[in-house]
């Protein structure tokens, strides 16, 4: 089952997703806009932003908005949407698969609805709290996997590596060594998906925004996993670091990051 919430995101991130697939092979440096040395937003993230903020005022005008690239809207009620119109911008730019759309929904203080859809795969990611989380309609849960030793996870690393001492590259090898292997594919609601269908076995990463986390945290949750932020509590939206796995391995993991 889903929410009227969850099934307004999947139809707007599809819609979303054909612009972004206009723009996917077509980008000049005329549509890239560089934030700093290695941080884009492009052509494609404005307008996909721009369409998801007038459906979402359309259809619940009351409702906050919290974007990636322009859009902070104050709540008039309860809710409020963490939209990433490109999650994968640079992936996005070099032609490079891995980019999806995501939406995720609070209700006070509560994650209610989280949607993440990857236009190249179309795989569509959802969960509404309590009604359990799938891909494309059809069930999913985290993996079962007991030992970190037996585990694939992933990470990421933010964009400013060179000019930050924490940036991720200690917990990165500290890690390593102890799983089977660590993927790092550039975006991260995709990855936090990849945990909720048992692709991978956990996640975790530093300075992502609520944007980056809010739709796959419902979604994992949804599956049966854990999220949290790297002291074991929930401020993982705006503390900027983040730690998500199956029920197994969480301890483990959280161990070995700081």
């Amino acid at each position: 089952m889903r929410n009227e919430y969850t099934i307004f995101a999947q139809e707007v991130c599809l819609e979303a997703s054909k612009i972004l697939l206009k723009f996917y092979g077509q980008l000049s440096e005329d549509n890239i806009t560089k934030k700093n040395k290695h941080d884009f937003v492009t052509d494609a993230d404005k307008s996909s932003e721009k369409l998801i903020v007038q459906r979402i005022e359309q259809r619940f005008p009351l409702h906050g908005i919290h974007g990636e690239e322009f859009t902070s809207k104050q709540a008039q009620s309860e809710y409020t949407w963490f939209i990433d119109p490109l999650d994968g911008t640079t992936n996005f730019v070099h032609g490079h698969p891995f980019f999806a759309i995501s939406m995720g929904l609070k209700r006070g203080e509560q994650l209610v609805s989280g949607v993440v859809y990857v236009p190249i795969l179309k795989e569509m990611f959802s969960a509404s709290v309590g009604q359990g989380a799938y891909l494309n309609n059809q069930p999913i849960s985290c993996s079962t996997t007991k030992i970190i030793e037996n585990s694939l996870l992933a990470t990421g690393f933010p964009y400013k590596k060179a000019e930050i001492e924490r940036n991720n590259l200690s917990n990165f090898n500290k890690i390593l060594p102890q799983v089977r292997g660590i993927r790092r594919c550039g975006a991260a609601a995709i990855d936090m998906c990849y945990v909720a269908c048992g692709r991978y076995d956990g996640f975790w990463e530093l300075w992502l925004q609520p944007h980056d986390v809010a739709a796959g945290t419902v979604i994992i949750e949804e599956a049966g996993g854990l999220v949290s932020d790297f002291n074991g509590g929930k401020d993982y939206l705006f503390s900027g670091n983040i730690l998500a796995t199956n029920k197994h391995i969480y301890e483990q993991l959280k161990n070995n990051v700081c």
